[in-house]
């Protein structure tokens, strides 16, 4: 693979701040001495590491390119009159310290190479395999072919600091300096920048070799029980820290905490629950985690909400989160197969029920979270005979639903999709339908020549009109086809509104080729083509349920 840090060190002077009058200086690259854009950092001198930025006088011959930057060897100058130096070589072989690349100086419009970053690597053995690269090399200074520019110095290499016992090298580990800009109008090429460091050492104590986990915390649904859980076995450092009350002192040898009893370290309700492992501390390392559950002995029954003899109630004032199950607390018995949803599913499946209350208009956002797949839908006003208002699976959206009560069912398509789950119902005040314009148009689907839809204009927008009225009433857009050889378009509205409908041809957009303010309308011979349909009202007022029907024939 490729763990590079090229172009991530001090930048080369890359910004449109050169002097506008003599002696013309631009700015020269960043460096641990400066790493602001201001007019200190202007000039032909080096800045530390960070290559000097070119002059820059159209008219003057003396103009130069930008210095290269340095780390491990100095940037080298540009070239020309009044070239930026080379930026100053820094750090040693010892890699007491580690160093970013210089940045390489500026020149008019041409940018300084920015240097390379830091990486570090620890572990008892590196291996770069063919193809592979360790990088952290400086960019190339800016060029060009035209024009009164000296080019941009090179941003010098970083570092790449390498803590192993054995480093096996077949790729490539670098730290290169980028090379200066070419200016081949006037010659005045950016200076190259220096090289940068590669440096092996053995590993040290600490960070770079730690191989085992540490600094873990044990969470049971949402909350750390760490310090409660303790030490029970007494394993002490380092399985344990007992000043900072975390497992894994040392993050240096390998640790177990022996068996914990998490009996009563949280609210063990029946339901779902979450136990979270999380590391603090250390570089990494393998953990396993074994969870024995236990349970104590009980007549298995099925679960209370199993029928529409007993469902439970939701609170759906606001949001509602509750953990459920389609099988007794010993997974012995399933829940009974009370319920299906007509194009729902949840044949075969055991079910439980839920009813909640709606006081106003809302649109639900159902969620399951399940080890099977969920099939979930809802009945209105009647539990078992109720007609079924929406459905779908693990996550969906219902439509419009009225005040009034219903009935939501968690149910399984099969003998064997059951389980613990957990259920959140978020209602929310509606939305305009997307049948609201004419970007959403709602496309009819036809069985034996006729199409109908139920629908409502209670929540749509005033967005279209037609020269018999419509102005002022809210409007839904459909759509459909009319295939060659049809010899009548009929279209209903039955509402408790006063509707108006028209019609546009191919284009939603274009205006009206019918008007109707009444609720049928009959076409003899249509001309084939794509049909935009509008429901439209009167008035403001006329608003509401209703059921489309559109026969061709």
């Amino acid at each position: 693979g490729n763990n590079h840090a090229d172009g991530h060190g001090f930048e080369g002077g890359n910004h449109d701040n050169c002097d506008t009058g003599p002696p013309y200086r631009c700015e020269r690259g960043h460096s641990e001495c400066n790493v602001c854009e201001d007019a200190a950092n202007l000039g032909t001198n080096a800045n530390c590491s960070g290559g000097g930025g070119g002059n820059h006088s159209c008219w003057n011959p003396s103009l130069g390119g930008g210095g290269g930057g340095g780390n491990k060897e100095a940037g080298k100058a540009g070239t020309g009159g009044q070239a930026g130096g080379g930026g100053t070589a820094k750090g040693d072989g010892a890699g007491s310290t580690l160093h970013f690349g210089g940045g390489g100086g500026r020149n008019r419009a041409l940018s300084g190479g920015t240097g390379g970053g830091v990486i570090v690597l620890g572990a008892e053995t590196i291996i770069v395999e063919p193809g592979g690269i360790i990088s952290a090399n400086g960019t190339d200074g800016g060029s060009t072919s035209s024009g009164s520019y000296g080019g941009g110095g090179g941003g010098a290499g970083g570092t790449v600091a390498l803590f192993a016992d054995e480093v096996v090298n077949t790729g490539a580990i670098e730290a290169k300096g980028g090379k200066g800009g070419q200016a081949t109008a006037t010659g005045f090429n950016g200076g190259d920048g220096g090289a940068g460091w590669v440096v092996q050492k053995l590993p040290l104590p600490g960070l770079v070799n730690e191989s085992y986990p540490k600094g873990i915390e044990l969470w049971l649904d949402g909350k750390e029980v760490t310090p409660a859980v303790g030490d029970p076995n007494s394993k002490g450092a380092p399985s344990w820290d007992d000043v900072k009350k975390k497992w894994g002192k040392d993050g240096l040898n390998a640790w177990e905490t022996g068996p914990l009893d998490l009996t009563t370290a949280t609210d063990w309700t029946l339901g779902a629950h979450e136990v979270e492992i999380r590391e603090t501390g250390g570089a990494g390392g393998e953990l396993k985690f074994y969870l024995y559950v236990i349970y104590p002995f009980s007549k298995s029954s099925p679960p209370a909400n199993d029928t529409c003899a007993a469902p439970q109630f939701l609170d759906l004032s606001g949001p509602v989160v509750v953990s459920g199950t389609t099988e007794d607390v010993m997974g012995k018995i399933k829940a009974t197969d009370a319920n299906q949803g007509p194009f729902c599913g949840g044949s075969l499946g055991p079910d439980v029920v839920y009813a909640f209350t709606l006081a106003d208009w809302r649109q639900l956002t159902v969620n399951v979270t399940a080890p099977f797949t969920p099939r979930t839908y809802i009945k209105k006003k009647d539990c078992l005979a109720g007609s079924v208002v929406g459905c779908g699976e693990n996550s969906w959206t219902s439509s419009v639903l009225e005040p009034g009560t219903y009935y939501l069912f968690v149910d399984g398509d099969g003998n064997l999709q059951k389980g613990d789950f957990k259920l959140s119902v978020t209602p929310a005040p509606p939305g305009p339908p997307a049948n609201d314009l004419c970007a959403g148009a709602k496309a009819l689907t036809f069985e034996n020549g006729t199409a109908k839809t139920n629908d409502m204009s209670l929540f749509a927008t005033d967005n279209y009109s037609a020269v018999c009225g419509g102005g002022g009433g809210n409007d839904l857009v459909y759509k459909f086809t009319v295939a060659p050889g049809t010899s009548e378009l009929a279209v209903t509205v039955q509402g408790d509104f006063n509707p108006v409908i028209y019609l546009a041809k191919d284009n939603c957009a274009a205006a009206p080729i019918v008007c109707i303010p009444q609720a049928t309308y009959t076409m003899g011979w249509p001309t084939p083509g794509t049909y935009y349909l509008f429901v439209d009202g009167k008035t403001a007022a006329d608003k509401g349920l209703f059921t489309l029907t559109v026969t061709v024939k």
